[in-house]
């Protein structure tokens, strides 16, 4: 019997901390595994001539808290050129999810709903409320060439993905974990356009 209640308590699958602050304040944090921004932030990610922001929208629980919901849009420059005033870039609204694990007990249990970002082909590991990953959600932690940068920029019209500000991050299991006040990612606010 306690063999059973073993492998049927499910363990937290999501990294260590990324629960540790709240999105919608002001402060940022980059994991090992990932970066979590404040709401409405523009989220750079870069992978082969693939470029995106991405920026959460909303959030949102039902059902006392277990079921939870992240809006989010992106938008895709696919030509190389990183250039987001392109008439090429598009842009896509999508709805994160993260449902009750469901199933009798391990090896059975699976986590339903959209446990993702999508940015054009590419879907990223998501966690409530703003956690990106640098890896696919049904791959473990790792390095797969995705690339994520935060910014404090909130419209389109103001990335730029050669300011020398912008720094990129790839999956890293030695970095420390750790947090940013938004105002403070690069000293002081970016120029407008």
């Amino acid at each position: 019997m306690l063999f059973i209640m073993a492998i049927s308590t499910p363990k937290s699958w999501s990294t260590p901390g990324m629960h540790d602050m709240e999105p919608n304040t002001n402060k940022l944090a980059i994991h090992q595994s990932g970066i979590e921004l404040p709401v409405e932030r523009l989220l750079l990610m870069r992978k082969d001539f693939h470029y995106f922001a991405i920026a959460f929208t909303r959030f949102w629980t039902v059902n006392n808290n277990k079921e939870k919901y992240a809006a989010y849009k992106v938008y895709h420059q696919g030509d190389g050129t990183g250039d987001f005033s392109s008439k090429n870039v598009t842009v896509k609204e999508g709805v994160a999810s993260e449902l009750p694990l469901r199933g009798p007990f391990r090896p059975f249990i699976y986590q339903p709903g959209d446990a993702y970002v999508k940015c054009g082909p590419f879907r990223l590991t998501w966690t409530y409320k703003s956690f990106v990953g640098f890896m696919p959600p049904d791959k473990g932690l790792g390095d797969f060439g995705f690339e994520l940068a935060p910014t404090p920029w909130t419209d389109i019209k103001e990335v730029d993905i050669k300011d020398p500000r912008v720094k990129w991050y790839r999956y890293d299991k030695n970095r420390e974990r750790v947090f940013i006040h938004i105002d403070n990612l690069w000293g002081k606010s970016p120029p407008k356009k």
